[in-house]
């Protein structure tokens, strides 16, 4: 940070979705949640994770974080239980993120549009100034 330079706390608002952006996180992948699947310890990966380090004959997974067994479901990960708090909290967040660009584009757009008409309005002030006279012969009504 620059020395001067204030920053604004955030707000309880802008807490939570920072937080909710860790939380969407796969342990594996690093990456956010695709089709999060959840095992009997509650931890939770993305499908296509446990795909890549689990076999398909395994008879149970033994989960990356803990390492606490969970049964092979007959669909394989497939049937593993769909994670749908994280699938809701994907959503918000994405959501979230979404709109949170909108405004940064508007802001910055009409940030823009405010420093030209402030430099327009500067150069006018030293653009020569004329007098204009009222017409001879015309009337005020």
């Amino acid at each position: 940070m620059m020395a001067g330079s204030l920053r604004v706390p955030p707000t309880t608002e802008e807490l939570l979705i920072n937080l909710a952006q860790e939380f969407v996180v796969c342990p594996l992948c690093s990456k956010r949640f695709k089709e999060p699947k959840q095992l009997v310890c509650s931890h939770t990966f993305c499908k296509g994770c446990l795909l890549a380090k689990i076999s398909p004959r395994a008879r149970q997974i033994s989960c990356p974080s803990c390492r606490r067994p969970t049964a092979m479901p007959s669909k394989g990960i497939s049937g593993l239980k769909d994670n749908q708090i994280m699938h809701q909290l994907l959503q918000e967040t994405q959501l979230h993120t979404e709109v949170r660009g909108v405004i940064n584009r508007a802001y910055n757009y009409y940030t823009v549009k405010y420093i030209f008409c402030v430099l327009v309005m500067h150069s006018i002030k030293f653009m020569p100034t004329y007098r204009v006279s009222p017409n001879k012969g015309s009337s005020n009504v």
